[in-house]
């Protein structure tokens, strides 16, 4: 049940599908999550970001294409801007599960715009761009990418591009999986920005976005 003793709402009626990396939209009225399958196999199964409302229903594909509704994303990891005019997510260029020589970079960030369906390629990271997060005010982006045998996050300034390693290695991403669990462990700005909490190494940590350094956080 609810804090307020009311019985939960069940946001999405699709019992066939995986759902993951959920996120709120600033409004708090919305959730938005990537939705795998449904499928008979691994080759007919898509990536595909929706939209549910707190009080439940259908659902709204939010990925459709700009020039066809039936062509299929492989998105993952789905974040929305502070405004609400924007979401930022891993989109896939290819089905890495299905590769026999898998190859970097498997998917890079984007930013779709929410009015227009139009997406713009945010990163370049030739270990791929991995689960995007936004800082507070929505100025920095914070994403996974993997450099030789490790995984790290870097952060990049979205006003002036400047991007940076914030910390590496963090914990090991999932791009070879058909990720029914994320590409990447879930992590989050603190309220002032200035902090980053993320899991590796087994513990929680908090991470300082200026310096990088990294210390445990006792729960």
């Amino acid at each position: 049940a609810n804090a307020d003793g009311s019985d939960p709402v069940v946001l999405s009626k699709d019992s066939q599908s995986l759902f993951v990396s959920p996120s709120w939209t600033p409004d708090g009225e919305y959730v938005v999550v990537t939705r795998l399958g449904p499928g008979s196999d691994l080759w007919d199964r898509s990536e595909e970001i929706w939209m549910y409302h707190i009080k439940g229903g259908n659902g709204l594909l939010i990925t459709k294409s700009e020039t066809s509704s039936t062509a299929q994303h492989y998105a993952m990891g789905p974040i929305a801007s502070p405004d609400g005019r924007h979401l930022y997510y891993a989109r896939r260029s290819f089905r890495p599960w299905l590769e026999m020589n898998f190859k970097l970079p498997s998917s890079q960030i984007v930013r779709r715009d929410l009015t227009t369906g139009h997406e713009d390629v945010i990163t370049e990271a030739p270990g791929s761009g991995l689960r995007p997060v936004l800082s507070p005010d929505g100025t920095q982006l914070v994403y996974g990418t993997r450099f030789e045998a490790e995984t790290g996050l870097r952060i990049r300034d979205l006003g002036t591009g400047e991007d940076r390693w914030l910390k590496y290695p963090v914990q090991r991403d999932a791009q070879e999986s058909y990720a029914e669990r994320g590409l990447l462990p879930g992590y989050a700005f603190m309220p002032d920005g200035k902090e980053i909490v993320v899991s590796y190494g087994g513990k929680i940590h908090r991470v300082n976005v200026k310096s990088g350094e990294g210390k445990f956080t006792r729960i």
